[in-house]
């Protein structure tokens, strides 16, 4: 599973990259500034996007819209401190597969990237065909949430 973590806040992109790098996600990348965000996104293939909402120059949902039409494979999760169902109406609207608001416990976001990182799966018709590394990964990391 490959995650960008998109964030203008330093605090959070290391505390949010430390869970996912605890529970056995190996690649995961940080950015932060939209700018460059969206230029990797093009560039690169990500399973998954966090995408903080609020940051300088280009917010969040600006974010998508530039590149959801580029990556539609890509699930994107918005991360925010922002409680805004308008925000998050549009945020869904725009593609995004969820909307969850800070402080996010620790399980719930994992259990998001999970149902998100699946979904992703059966959108591009790969449904079943997970390399074993990442079946792996998935189990390990997901393992203590799920009884």
């Amino acid at each position: 599973m490959n995650i960008l973590i998109v964030d203008d806040e330093q605090i959070a992109l290391t505390s949010v990259r430390c869970l996912l790098k605890r529970r056995g996600m190996r690649k995961v990348e940080i950015c932060d500034n939209g700018s460059e965000a969206i230029k990797r996104i093009k560039e690169q293939d990500f399973d998954i996007v966090l995408l903080d909402f609020l940051m300088e120059e280009i917010d969040g949902l600006q974010i998508l819209e530039a590149t959801k039409a580029y990556k539609p494979h890509t699930e994107f999760i918005i991360l925010t401190a922002v409680d805004d169902v308008a925000i998050a109406v549009k945020a869904i609207r725009l593609g995004a597969y969820d909307y969850l608001v800070k402080p996010v416990d620790n399980e719930k976001l994992l259990l998001t990237i999970h149902r998100a990182y699946e979904r992703k799966g059966l959108v591009a018709g790969k449904a079943g065909t997970y390399s074993e590394r990442d079946k792996k990964e998935i189990s390990k990391a997901f393992d203590p949430i799920i009884t």
